[in-house]
């Protein structure tokens, strides 16, 4: 049991799944970072059940892939897109770093965040509508890589305001129970995805790494570390960068 509540915070705080109501500890708190991937597992599941639905009904590949899109976001309640909003409004903002910050704290959204949300969304719609069927699965688990790279990317950055949702996690964290918990999730994805289909994981892996070293200089530069907003980001991104990797190497013969 002494796992069972950290599990708990993760899931309610990261998806929209019904769960009782239950008091956690802080310590609960520190840990629930360590089960942050398993609410990656749930949006896989989702995004994987809506494809056999969709092919189920026959439905043409906008509809199919415009559902795709929208299942991540309900599954999440759409957290981490508030999140990319916020950071898309910081940085477009061309502001010293103490307004950057200011401005993820602010609750009003910008017209930026608005325009980069659409070019967010239209561009995963595009890459979801060629998507193969073989590439289907090692998509599925880039929702729980791309949460293992955030739990990476806060073990390694400082925390930028020393206050807000990621630093209460923070607070109290058991940092080698999580990256422990952290290597076991992202090997056994990994591992999975290769024995799928060691090409299409390749792509996108190409595609994460890629961006978590364009994110981790920007955080720095931009920022001073990491806040939630941009853990949000990040998330958000590294799918994005995950899924163009895997699709657009993908048409390559050799894949």
């Amino acid at each position: 049991m002494t796992w069972l509540k950290p599990l708990l915070v993760a899931l309610s705080t990261y998806t929209r799944i019904p769960l009782p109501p239950s008091d956690f500890r802080e310590e609960d708190m520190g840990r629930a970072m360590c089960f942050f991937p398993v609410t990656g597992v749930l949006v896989g599941a989702f995004f994987c059940l809506w494809w056999l639905l969709a092919e189920a009904l026959q439905l043409g590949a906008l509809l199919r892939a415009a559902g795709l899109v929208l299942m991540p976001l309900a599954v999440t309640g759409g957290i981490h897109m508030d999140g990319f909003m916020d950071t898309a409004d910081a940085l477009s903002s061309w502001q010293p770093r103490e307004k950057k910050l200011e401005i993820l704290k602010d609750v009003h959204l910008g017209a930026f965040a608005v325009i980069r949300a659409g070019m967010y969304l239209l561009a995963i719609l595009g890459l979801y509508s060629e998507l193969r069927p073989h590439q289907l699965l090692p998509l599925a688990l880039g929702f729980v890589l791309s949460r293992c790279l955030v739990n990476l990317m806060t073990l390694r950055l400082p925390n930028a305001r020393g206050s807000g949702m990621l630093s209460s996690f923070q607070k109290n964290q058991d940092r080698g129970a999580l990256k422990w918990a952290t290597g076991l999730f992202a090997a056994l994805a990994l591992a999975l995805g290769l024995l799928l289909s060691w090409q299409a994981m390749l792509g996108g892996l190409l595609g994460m790494a890629l961006l978590s070293l364009w994110f981790h200089r920007m955080a720095l530069k931009q920022f001073g570390g990491i806040t939630g907003d941009l853990a949000g980001f990040l998330l958000q991104t590294s799918e994005l960068a995950y899924a163009a990797g895997l699709v657009l190497l993908g048409r390559l013969q050799w894949f």
